[in-house]
């Protein structure tokens, strides 16, 4: 993951990728495992959202994390490198189902149409 965030740090602002990196955030949580919120921008400028994980989370733990958004799109990807080629090319290799996966998801944020902020994390 540590090389994931440090290419998304380097990589903000750059509309050479197909999702063009707005700002990330880092996450550690109590449950375990790390993740990873983005803010991008697509070519056509409509805005996403991204959640990198490095376990597989549930469909509630999902919802929770994207703030309530039920619409999504899920790729498993096999590790860092196929993540890193995601972001670039927006495109995705056959999904993976071994253990040392990684999750992207992708969402248009909820509520405001175009708000640059992160989802709250629900609480209930």
């Amino acid at each position: 993951m540590e090389t994931i965030y440090n290419w998304l740090l380097q990589s903000m602002g750059n509309e050479g990728n197909a999702y063009t990196i707005l700002n990330c955030r880092r996450t550690q949580r109590t449950e375990g495992g790390e993740y990873i919120q983005v803010m991008a921008r697509l070519k056509d400028f409509s805005l996403v959202n991204l959640l990198i994980s490095n376990r597989q989370l549930t469909e509630d733990e999902t919802i929770k994390l994207a703030g309530g958004s039920v619409d999504f799109d899920r790729h498993v990807l096999a590790g860092q490198e196929e993540v890193l080629d995601f972001l670039h090319t927006g495109e995705t290799a056959a999904t993976s189902t071994e253990n040392d996966t990684i999750q992207v998801l992708v969402f248009k944020p909820v509520g405001e149409t175009g708000e640059l902020t992160f989802p709250p994390e629900q609480t209930n």
